[in-house]
């Protein structure tokens, strides 16, 4: 029932019971039982009128948000503190930036997406996915070169040559393999990966590769060197050798709780959550 509905319905309420009441009869029979009725009846609608003027996020509401799958560890976090102080549900989906570009296009129900990729932000922008006033860089971070063995940015070439095996995201659609891939071909080492490299769908399959002994060296942000497991060397590449690497987050245009979307972007960029992503590594853009 609408909010308008319901004043009109409370307003024929008030003139049946001015009748019956203020009648010069008095009330028996069928009319003290519909007088009765009445009374029920308008408590009821007051009871729904007060529930009419809400926020625009209520307690159960859920929220679909396609994120970036470095973000796992701090957003996991955010998303638990989120729901604790407003009572909304986050269901995330985590993939690659450009896996969760392709999602969307094709239909998704996503109602905020959070990339690691500008560039997949700027395509789904020039679509027509999103609302464009709601897109922000939230976050930076920084790509680097782990290795077993000992490595720095001057001996990078001979690790590169003895590694038998390095891992990095797919350059096709994974933001941590593209940086790494601008690095490389900015620094004239591209030639050395050829034939010992093993793409991974997301910078969380990179990390797993490194731990589980299957490759010698990889290519990782440096907010997931820390999920390293063992020893390992870490070098990070020269910031002017790729794109800043920058997090952009926007609400769909498809969503039908867009309020509610950009009420939980809004929190993501609050000094709260900015916190808990700088304690993961995390730094906010310049």
């Amino acid at each position: 029932m609408s909010f308008l509905n319901l004043l009109h319905g409370i307003r024929d309420i008030r003139s049946a019971l001015n009748s019956c009441l203020f009648s010069p009869k008095p009330i028996e029979g069928p009319d003290s039982r519909r007088t009765a009725s009445l009374f029920v009846l308008l408590s009821v609608l007051l009871f729904g009128l007060s529930g009419c003027g809400g926020s625009a996020q209520t307690s159960g509401q859920e929220l679909v948000v396609g994120a970036a799958s470095s973000l796992t560890k701090p957003l996991d976090e955010i998303s638990a503190l989120y729901n604790a102080q407003k009572g909304v549900v986050l269901k995330i989906s985590y993939a690659s930036s450009g896996t969760l570009r392709k999602q969307l296009e094709e239909g998704a129900p996503f109602d905020l997406v959070f990339l690691a990729s500008s560039k997949d932000m700027n395509t789904l922008s020039e679509s027509g996915q999103l609302l464009d006033h709601t897109i922000r860089d939230l976050l930076s971070n920084q790509i680097c070169y782990v290795s077993k063995s000992a490595v720095t940015l001057e001996t990078l070439p001979v690790n590169m040559t003895q590694a038998e095996r390095i891992t990095l995201g797919d350059p096709s659609s994974v933001p941590v393999g593209q940086y790494a891939m601008e690095s490389l071909v900015a620094l004239g080492l591209n030639g050395l990966i050829e034939g010992k490299q093993l793409f991974a769908k997301d910078a969380r399959q990179v990390v797993q590769y490194l731990n589980s002994g299957a490759v010698d060296a990889g290519f990782v942000f440096s907010t997931d060197a820390g999920l390293l497991e063992g020893d390992f060397f870490v070098v990070m590449l020269p910031a002017e050798s790729h794109r800043p690497i920058l997090y952009p987050a926007a609400v769909s245009a498809s969503s039908p709780q867009a309020e509610a979307a950009a009420d939980f972007l809004d929190f993501l960029g609050s000094p709260e959550a900015s916190a808990i992503f700088e304690s993961y590594g995390f730094s906010l853009p310049q």
